[in-house]
């Protein structure tokens, strides 16, 4: 594994686990909806900025369906 893996990896999973302990930790004083909300906000602040580059709307252009099936399954 390269070293540029093995540091996406890492930042994956603090993302990952940062997550959980929001979770932990919000979910009482906001409410499951409301932190729901707040999360998927937040990551479309994060990853939009990804998608909107030409080459990953290229990418994705054949295979908008799937990945919306995909996203709700995920959302389940």
């Amino acid at each position: 594994m390269a070293l540029s893996d093995l540091l996406r990896l890492l930042l994956l999973a603090a993302i990952w686990g940062s997550s959980y302990l929001f979770m932990r930790v919000a979910a009482p004083g906001f409410g499951p909806l409301p932190l729901v909300t707040l999360r998927l906000a937040g990551a479309a602040v994060f990853f939009m900025p990804w998608l909107l580059q030409a080459r990953n709307r290229a990418l994705m252009r054949g295979h908008v369906l799937e990945l919306c099936c995909l996203g709700v399954l995920n959302s389940a």
